[in-house]
């Protein structure tokens, strides 16, 4: 059984239109939808944002199903300058960081799903790269924090779910791939989202609206964003379709 875990609907959104959905629950606040395409029997699971609830929702999973790969699929910030909105990343290395301190660990994969990855795109007209990834507890909303970022750990691009995934995943001897969709880049700024999202990913609008009230300036920032947001979702769909069915 092939599992594919995201942290946020819209990472989940536009895959769930393609996929017949058989059975669906929901476990210690993540979603687990049981699906099939064409033969193929398939989990999307979204997770939730973060650490805590990417490594629940995993250990779930992997305790309560036949998994046999594990996909860990979503949007990406941007680290490296070549990396444009709507680029699909692949990750050939993982590194996370716990807290302030780096765990100097580092995550390789199968590389049989790094070459099905690009495998699938070959052809199809999508930009797509393979690099390192960085995992980190919490948004990254600034240039300055990107570039610091990138220079300290040699990363390409960032995300907040993928090295913990990796972490089980591997911990089993589970074959497991990465795939993100950069919806921002290096040189993009961001709201302070951390002051406004729950653990779903969704936006708490009582938050937004005070922050927004306070910081004007910051509703251009989130127009670019909604359509970035919009322009990734559509190259996650992509990519996560021919995953599943070339897997």
């Amino acid at each position: 059984m092939l599992a594919l875990l995201a942290a946020m609907k819209e990472e989940v959104d536009g895959l769930k239109k393609r996929l017949a959905i058989e059975e669906m629950s929901v476990e210690g606040g993540w979603q687990i939808l049981k699906c099939r395409y064409w033969n193929r029997e398939v989990l999307l699971v979204q997770t939730g944002l973060g650490k805590e609830r990417a490594e629940k929702a995993t250990r779930y999973v992997l305790e309560h199903y036949p998994v046999k790969t594990v996909i860990s699929f979503g949007f990406a910030g941007g680290l490296a300058e070549k990396l444009k909105v709507g680029d699909i990343v692949f990750s050939s290395i993982l590194c996370g960081t716990i807290a302030e301190s780096p765990s100097g660990e580092l995550y390789y994969y199968a590389q049989s799903l790094l070459n099905l990855g690009s495998g699938v795109l070959v052809g199809t007209g999508a930009r797509f790269y393979a690099g390192k990834s960085l995992t980190i507890e919490q948004v990254v909303t600034t240039r300055g924090e990107k570039r610091a970022l990138g220079e300290a750990y040699g990363a390409d691009f960032v995300d907040m779910e993928s090295y913990w995934v990796a972490r089980l995943a591997t911990n089993r001897n589970i074959p497991f791939l990465s795939v993100r969709a950069i919806s921002d880049t290096a040189s993009d700024n961001l709201p302070e989202f951390s002051r406004m999202l729950d653990a779903n990913g969704n936006l708490l609008w009582n938050r937004a609206i005070i922050y927004f009230l306070w910081h004007p300036w910051q509703l251009i920032n989130l127009v670019s964003l909604y359509r970035h947001v919009r322009q990734a979702g559509r190259s996650l769909t992509f990519v996560a379709e021919r995953l599943v069915a070339n897997s």
